[in-house]
């Protein structure tokens, strides 16, 4: 795919969002890894900070400097209790509300890009799906498993903006009996966009916390183009050397290398210091 030749009918932007200075790293990284496999190329790129997540100057201008417009944003608030994780992800809905965008990938900023993500944009453009994503993968266990069945994983979609859509889910986000607010929006989206969805292939959404299965981890790796560090496992975060695996190893080269050209000191970071001799 040419990506001088892609936007010349549609406008296309990436959007993330950031909860907390603890995922600074994490978004620093993404905006790099963005920019090193061309996928910033001709998009802007967009973070929601709800209820000034950011606040230090520093910061800001560390954000801009991966290529991120900082917006902040009004916090959505869940109509019920949820993991820490998740209570302010109703704002990723501000995204559909964007419709000077044709396509919108919507990815959370605990991720890593290892290649391009040119198919997805290219099946949004020849498509009408409201949104693609990939599957959810479930574990053999309750309560995932029946909750998760058939689901797409909301860490990274792609999507349409649209008002009227952005308006009743807005409306929807408030009903209780609508959806599962222990999975926030996930469900949400799942919900309102069932049997409506195109499903990507897992390799634009490699989960970490699958790592040891046969059928979605090893079957996919080689091919990988984003790895989701969703769960509770951040390669940013202190473990001990025999709980890390390769793409832990990875992120925190990565992470690195960002220092001499960025200039970026250890202290700007609440992470574990140790992983990178700072």
């Amino acid at each position: 795919l040419d990506p001088p030749l892609q936007h010349k009918k549609f406008k296309e932007a990436i959007f993330t969002v950031i909860s907390s200075e603890l995922y600074l790293p994490a978004l620093l990284l993404f905006g790099h890894t963005l920019q090193i496999h061309g996928a910033s190329y001709g998009r802007d790129l967009l973070v929601f900070i709800p209820h000034e997540a950011i606040t230090q100057q520093r910061q800001l201008e560390m954000i801009k400097e991966v290529g991120f417009k900082p917006v902040f944003v009004e916090a959505l608030t869940l109509p019920g209790r949820t993991d820490w994780k998740f209570v302010d992800m109703l704002v990723k809905l501000y995204a559909w509300n964007y419709t000077q965008y044709d396509i919108i990938a919507l990815i959370d900023c605990d991720v890593m890009l290892l290649g391009d993500i040119e198919l997805p944009f290219q099946l949004m453009r020849m498509g009408d799906f409201p949104l693609a994503a990939c599957i959810a993968p479930t574990t053999p266990s309750p309560p995932f498993y029946d909750k998760l069945s058939g689901h797409f994983n909301a860490g990274v979609m792609f999507i349409r903006p649209n008002v009227e859509d952005f308006k009743e889910l807005i409306r929807l986000s408030s009903n209780t009996s609508y959806y599962d607010i222990g999975l926030a929006e996930q469900s949400l989206l799942n919900e309102f966009y069932h049997g409506k969805w195109l499903g990507l292939p897992l390799t634009y959404n490699l989960i970490i916390r699958f790592r040891d299965r046969e059928d979605i981890w090893h079957a996919n790796r080689a091919s990988a183009k984003i790895i989701h560090f969703a769960g509770g496992h951040k390669p940013w975060n202190r473990f001990k050397k025999e709980q890390l695996i390769a793409d832990d190893f990875l992120w925190r080269d990565i992470f690195i290398e960002l220092y001499p050209s960025r200039k970026w000191v250890g202290g700007e970071f609440k992470l574990y210091q140790g992983f990178a001799g700072i």
